[in-house]
């Protein structure tokens, strides 16, 4: 009973730190998903080290944090796009890192720390093009006589940008209904092992229980959030399900291989934060793409 206590009030505690940093303004969006991506990421270049892999731990935290401040200056037009490119300039440093450390297997290190950067940082630093929206201004702020005030439209921005995470929070609701009915179906009717050889108690009822929760969800999100269509939320309940089953695969799989149960010990009951991000690191990505594409 103790335990299921202390997941609960962890679990609570995880989604009221995700709402109040998605509903309250885009710099609590900023300060709480920033935070939540380092604590990520260093857990994960820290486990690295059971395996013998010195992943530069901090020269990999600091590119992770200056992908996601770019991105997020990208995403309320503060800076073009091909500033991005600026990351490409630090990339170096890390193979200039292992030349002078004298590591055993440098070459396992660059790479790691790279995955970092792409399985974590990436993910994270995206969900900024997710809560942000840019229209341009069709009226001028500011007339005199009908006319416009030159120098008022020289100082304002041609456009207008919105803070709406109406889409982050959709997706992170799908994701805790769909592990919700995952678990309850596994725990009532599991049967058939989903894959055992790297996660042993995840069944295909669980997965079947789970996308029933997910699309009732979904079909709930499209009335309350107005923010996508009926299909749009049914596509990313979609992937939700394939893609949130399968980053939580690859995290046991990576556990698995380490030889460590969870991630690590900083949530009471749920383990690490890779642990409570495997699947959202998977799904982030790809509904990103999806509505890029789904664009007029």
């Amino acid at each position: 009973m103790n335990t299921l206590l202390t997941r609960t009030l962890t679990g609570i505690l995880i989604v009221g730190v995700i709402l109040a940093g998605l509903l309250i303004d885009s710099l609590a969006f900023f300060v709480v998903f920033l935070g939540i991506m380092v604590a990520t990421q260093w857990e994960f270049y820290r486990i690295l080290r059971r395996i013998k892999v010195r992943a530069q731990m901090l020269q990999g935290v600091v590119l992770g944090m200056a992908m996601f401040s770019l991105f997020f200056l990208v995403a309320i037009q503060a800076l073009p796009v091909r500033f991005l490119v600026i990351l490409l300039i630090f990339f170096p440093f890390v193979f200039i890192h292992e030349i002078y450390a004298q590591h055993n297997r440098p070459f396992h290190n660059i790479a790691y720390t790279f995955l970092g950067l792409i399985y974590i940082a990436l993910p994270f630093s995206l969900l900024s093009f997710l809560v942000f929206d840019v229209h341009e201004k069709l009226q001028p702020v500011f007339t005199i006589d009908g006319k416009e005030d030159l120098l008022n439209f020289l100082l304002q921005p041609g456009y207008a940008i919105e803070y709406d995470p109406g889409i982050v929070l959709g997706i992170f609701i799908l994701i805790w209904m769909y592990d919700t009915g995952a678990y309850l179906s596994g725990v009532l009717f599991g049967r058939h092992r989903l894959m055992p050889r790297i996660s042993p108690k995840k069944t295909w009822e669980g997965v079947i229980g789970g996308a029933v929760a997910a699309v009732l969800t979904g079909v709930a999100l499209t009335k309350v959030l107005h923010v996508l269509n009926g299909m749009e939320w049914q596509m990313i309940v979609f992937v939700v399900v394939v893609f949130g089953t399968l980053g939580d695969l690859a995290e046991s799989l990576l556990k698995r291989r380490i030889g460590v149960k969870d991630s690590g010990r900083i949530l009471p009951g749920h383990g690490g934060f890779l642990d409570r991000f495997d699947s959202f690191l998977f799904i982030t990505p790809v509904v990103v793409a999806l509505l890029v594409i789904l664009q007029p």
